[in-house]
């Protein structure tokens, strides 16, 4: 039993590099690359879960500034946009700073990129502030090019 799960570890090991260092993709979805998470402010009004396909390096500034992720700008700077593009996630108002939002599954439908999310609580220390947390993600440019209508963020869990 123990080498079975020794020769399922290692061919799991080989299909992360062989789709790129870092990438995730569940069976059938899109592989992907997280490039930076985090929480912004929460304002107290009713925020919603947003989800962009970012494209170019100028849109995304704008975008990412414009959603007030600031920081997220520097990481996306770091991207190939003649290769790769950007899937920002941004979730909803939650009451403290110890949320974290990952990408677990990006998939294209209907000529959308649907986007699954989990949204987790730290074990530790976090402030009592209204917070909005955010992932971004890089993915290969053709595999987004059925994606025309955008990004569909859902959550699960």
């Amino acid at each position: 039993m123990n080498g079975a799960r020794t020769l399922l570890a290692t061919a799991t090991a080989a299909a992360v590099v062989a789709s790129g260092a870092g990438s995730v993709a569940a069976p059938g979805g899109v592989a992907f690359r997280e490039i930076d998470h985090g929480t912004r402010p929460g304002s107290g009004e009713r925020e919603l879960l947003r989800g962009r396909v970012l494209r170019s390096e100028s849109g995304a500034a704008r975008v990412l500034r414009g959603w007030k992720l600031d920081g997220a700008v520097a990481a996306a700077k770091t991207v190939d946009f003649e290769r790769r593009s950007v899937i920002v996630a941004l979730d909803a108002t939650r009451p403290s700073t110890g949320f974290r939002l990952r990408i677990e599954r990006v998939d294209v439908r209907n000529r959308r990129a649907i986007v699954t999310a989990t949204v987790r609580r730290s074990g530790g220390i976090d402030g009592q502030a209204l917070s909005r947390p955010y992932a971004l993600v890089s993915v290969a440019r053709g595999s987004l090019a059925r994606a025309t209508r955008g990004a569909v963020v859902r959550l699960r869990g």
